[in-house]
Parts: C-alpha cells; sequence; structure tokens
C-alpha cells in the first residue's frame, strides 16, 4: 500500500451497491459530529453522507492499510429518527473499508 500510485484508473461504475442507509434515533434536535474507522488503500477516497437537508463528505486518510478515524463532519439532525444515507460519487469505487462509524453531539 505504501507504494500505490495517486492517480488510480478509473473503476466500474458506482451502480447501486455504493448507496447505503441507516436508520438512526437521536434524542435531541441539533448539530452532530459523525466520524468513521476506515482502512483505505488508494488516495483521495470520499464517502458522502446526507441526512434531511444536510450533506457532508467524509474525507477518508491515505491509510497505508492500517485502520484510522477520519476528520468528522458536521449533520444537523431531527429530534427522533433519521435516515442516514453514505454514498460513493467519484471513481475508483475500490480500495477502502469501513469498520465503523461515530456519532456524537456537536459541541
Amino acid at each position: 500500500y505504501a507504494k500505490s500510485p495517486k492517480e488510480d484508473p478509473t473503476g466500474p461504475s458506482q451502480g447501486t451497491k455504493s448507496n447505503i442507509e441507516y436508520e438512526i434515533t437521536v434524542p435531541k434536535a441539533g448539530k452532530y459530529l459523525l466520524s468513521a474507522q476506515v482502512v483505505t488503500a488508494n488516495y483521495n477516497q470520499t464517502l458522502v453522507v446526507s441526512a434531511n437537508d444536510t450533506e457532508a463528505v467524509l474525507k477518508m486518510p491515505f491509510t497505508v492499510g492500517r485502520w484510522q478515524d477520519c476528520k468528522p463532519v458536521t449533520l444537523v439532525l431531527k429530534e427522533g429518527e433519521n435516515t442516514l444515507r453514505f454514498l460513493r460519487r467519484n471513481p475508483p469505487q475500490y480500495g477502502m473499508a469501513v469498520k465503523s462509524f461515530a456519532l456524537r453531539p456537536a459541541r
């Protein structure tokens, strides 16, 4: 992984498998920070996350095959149930795995 090129060839079409939804329940409306623990094998990997009228881009670090946390992004959530949508927009559509997501109120 350490010798991976910065420019990767274009990957396959995103298809429908690139879109994932999670239902979550939050106790209070407001701003929340979302981060993820990821491993990447390619440079410049991103994951778009949206909820309600908020959209943010999780920029993944080039982890050289080791699990790392990405920088958190801010989402505005309503009290109660919310749908988080995750999608990949820009190829290549491979070279990234997500181990977990963390959501906490922004201060």
